[in-house]
């Protein structure tokens, strides 16, 4: 009976320590989610873009995120990221709710009743989200630099030559800056746990939302809502397998990816989209992109081209039939120029603080600063990452060096269901359904699509822009974001929509049980966390230290085995430099050089 009643207690209390731990998560998405959500509405106030659907709660959100990022990069540079900007976010996010109170309650209330399905399913996605954010962060990166770079923005202002204690802190993304705004009162060390899932949720929540909107509305047939319920098996794949607690940075940029993707298929197939701020939206997402990680900016500089290059087009067609004013084209121009400028300015200005290079491990540009990495050092870190892309492990040989990698690399990528095979297939199928067209174009149910849309088609240049990139430089499957499934998910529904709408209005249903049937293969491994110890959250892995100490005499924590610090205190580095000294002595906020 003792026992009985042990085992209940046990039981009564890991119930109520995981209900704790998913329900503090939640709560602080909740909270999060409207203080986004209100700066993108101050900005949607610049372009006079009333909020009117419920898809601009989600472009709100997203616009508001980048924005905060950028305010974050500027505060670095002269304060830590702490609860002061914190609250300066979360009054910026408040005072923006206030101000649109009305429309945003109007559209709550109309929105309610209508898709009111939608809003059963994504509270079970919430608690499945806040479920996989409590387990233990898998992200091998997460423990050997990621944490260590929240702990130096929540530490200290942007330190001077970083890179020299450890190469990878030079890597200047904007995204710990995000995570080390979140490391604060009780999310103290705990980060980590709330960073990714709040990107992902609002992300799963506008996928819902345009698979619940095609169902309702079979009558609308959007490519964009198309292609959200295609990506939808690929974004719930990755916050499988322990991602979601870990600070990696390939699943923001593949996140941004779908968001750019999406919102430039809208802008391509409805002319009557807002094209100014759609135009801005984009470079806004695609510079704050960048600032996480550099290679964003193939994927997203030719997303950025399209949108211009068919908002001039546009632009100049309705100036023939004088339906537009000619301030337009400054106005959006000055905008997104002086955004990307100020953006990639500050940038570049950290990275060469953290580096002496402008876009370190890139040994470009280089800079007369003290602290300046050394040319080595540099070179042998961007050889490590194009290893990392191109190499099985143990594989090493040669890998840098002609194309012995190319076979044991496609092997490897042909066991990988979700992220290559599926959508290499809906890649294949796609082609497949356009030669069917082509042979068979006069049956009738097989007949073009009247009138033909050729512009959707561009969706396709930044996915296969960066495919091409990613696979001469480091093709790793998580580098390649979501150029991948962008590629084959967006071909399939192009050539779906050359059909005839009642041929493609019965391929409807297959289709979505199609995407189903990857998203259960996605899932099949998928798990229910249990609670951990530190009140059901799961603890970062405590490790073994030793003291390694400079010939300047600087006491540098190492790990005593493998090569992550995970959450160690400051300074550790996994492999120091016996030459590092500090700029000013006893001062780490002074930065690190070589003798």
């Amino acid at each position: 009976m003792i026992i009985q009643h042990l085992f209940l207690y046990i039981g009564e209390v890991a119930m109520f320590s995981l209900l704790f731990a998913m329900g503090s998560i939640l709560v602080t998405w909740l909270g999060l989610s409207a203080v986004f959500v209100g700066i993108g509405l101050i900005v949607n106030r610049a372009f006079r873009f009333k909020l009117e659907h419920a898809e601009q709660i989600f472009t709100s959100f997203w616009m508001g995120w980048a924005t905060a990022l950028i305010v974050l990069q500027i505060w670095h540079l002269r304060f830590r990221v702490d609860r002061r900007v914190f609250v300066l976010v979360s009054v910026l996010g408040f005072a923006g709710l206030w101000w649109n109170r009305k429309d945003i309650w109007e559209l709550f209330s109309r929105s309610l009743s209508r898709y009111w399905s939608f809003y059963a399913i994504i509270v079970i996605f919430c608690i499945w989200l806040s479920n996989q954010a409590i387990g233990i962060p898998k992200n091998y990166d997460t423990g050997m630099y990621h944490l260590l770079s929240v702990r130096w923005a929540s530490a200290y202002p942007i330190v001077p030559g970083l890179g020299n204690l450890y190469g990878p802190l030079a890597h200047n993304s904007s995204y710990f800056l995000y995570a080390a705004m979140l490391d604060i009162g009780p999310w103290t060390h705990k980060s980590h746990h709330l960073a990714i899932g709040l990107i992902f949720l609002p992300l799963i929540g506008q996928m819902l939302l345009g698979c619940v909107k095609l169902i309702q509305k079979q009558h609308e047939w959007r490519l964009a809502r198309l292609l959200n319920i295609a990506l939808l098996a690929a974004v719930l794949y990755m916050t499988n397998g322990g991602q979601l607690p870990s600070l990696g940075t390939d699943l923001p940029i593949f996140a941004l990816g779908v968001v750019i993707s999406v919102n430039l298929l809208s802008f391509l197939e409805s002319p009557d989209k807002p094209a100014d701020y759609t135009v801005f939206f984009i470079t806004v997402l695609t510079v704050v992109g960048v600032t996480i990680k550099l290679s964003f900016l193939v994927f997203g500089g030719m997303a950025t081209l399209v949108a211009f290059g068919v908002w001039i087009a546009r632009y100049r067609q309705q100036r023939r039939q004088n339906l537009s004013s000619t301030r337009r084209i400054p106005n959006v121009f000055i905008w997104s120029a002086v955004c990307a400028l100020v953006v990639m300015g500050i940038w570049v200005s950290r990275s060469i603080i953290l580096s002496g290079y402008i876009a370190y491990p890139s040994t470009i540009g280089p800079v007369n600063v003290e602290w300046r990495v050394s040319r080595e050092q540099a070179l042998a870190e961007a050889d490590w990452i194009r290893a990392l892309g191109r190499a099985l492990p143990g594989f090493r040989p040669g890998v840098l060096e002609g194309w012995d990698w190319l076979r044991p690399w496609a092997e490897q990528m042909a066991h990988n269901f979700v992220e290559v095979v599926a959508p290499c297939s809906l890649l294949t199928l796609g082609v497949a359904l356009l030669i069917l067209r082509k042979v068979f174009s006069s049956k009738e149910h097989l007949k073009p699509a009247h009138p033909p849309q050729s512009l959707p088609w561009l969706i396709l240049i930044p996915a296969f822009s960066h495919l091409g990139f990613w696979f001469f430089s480091a093709p790793a499957i998580r580098f390649a974001g979501s150029a991948l499934w962008v590629a084959g998910a967006g071909m399939f529904i192009l050539a779906l929509n050359e059909f005839h709408e009642p041929f493609r209005r019965r391929l409807l249903y297959p289709v979505f049980a199609l995407f189903l049937l990857i998203l259960v293969a996605g899932l099949r491994n998928a798990s229910w966390v249990h609670p951990g110890s530190d009140h059901g959250f799961h603890p970062i892995p405590q490790i073994e230290l030793k003291t390694f100490v400079t010939d300047a005499g600087l006491k540098i924590y190492t790990p005593a085995y493998g090569d992550r610090c995970w959450d160690a205190p400051l300074p550790c580095a996994p492999h120091p430099y016996s030459d590092l000294r500090l700029r000013r002595p006893e001062e780490l906020s002074s930065g690190f050089i070589r003798q």
